[in-house]
């Protein structure tokens, strides 16, 4: 690849984004990231169809309605061999499953990802049960955090603050 930006410094500004602000282009820049050792032309390409993505999009948002209770709600996904026969069939990464979650707190996207699983699922079943696992070391922090704030907070009932322990 012959090109006079570094492909690495882009797709780390993308994953910046992706993890802030646009979830919607996830999976796409999940994809790029994983050549970041040796892109080629195919892949600078795609950098550049998600960064022409970013610009045609810019005035576009999510209007996220809270549901004005601290309550966390996880969606959870998975695939099972989603780029076999769309790479080559050698390499073992193209029968590897991916994961796809969001962890919402009140209605609001608080954690979303994408990424290709570690081991190789040999059934969507497996596939899926790995995803929900990963999603839930993510979830069980979180939700003892709000566990703990929640028990942390003064309540004000009846006029006088009761001790939650």
């Amino acid at each position: 690849m012959r090109e006079a930006w570094l492909y690495s410094s882009i797709v780390g500004m993308l994953l910046y984004l992706l993890t802030n602000t646009r979830p919607d282009i996830a999976f796409a820049v999940s994809q790029v990231a994983r050549f970041n050792r040796s892109p080629t032309q195919s892949h600078a390409k795609a950098v550049k169809m998600i960064v022409r993505y970013l610009f045609c999009t810019a005035d576009k948002g999510t209007i996220v309605k809270t549901t004005g209770k601290l309550e966390l709600d996880c969606y959870v996904d998975a695939d099972v061999a989603g780029l076999y026969r769309c790479e080559s069939d050698e390499n073992p990464t193209s029968v590897k499953s991916r994961t796809v979650y969001i962890i919402l707190l009140g209605g609001f996207p608080l954690v979303w990802k994408a990424q290709l699983q570690m081991e190789i699922s040999l059934s969507t079943l497996e596939s899926k049960y790995s995803a929900l696992s990963q999603s839930m070391r993510t979830l069980l922090p979180l939700r003892r955090t709000l566990l703990e704030t929640r028990s942390s907070v003064p309540r004000w009932d009846q006029g006088r603050s009761s001790d939650p322990r």
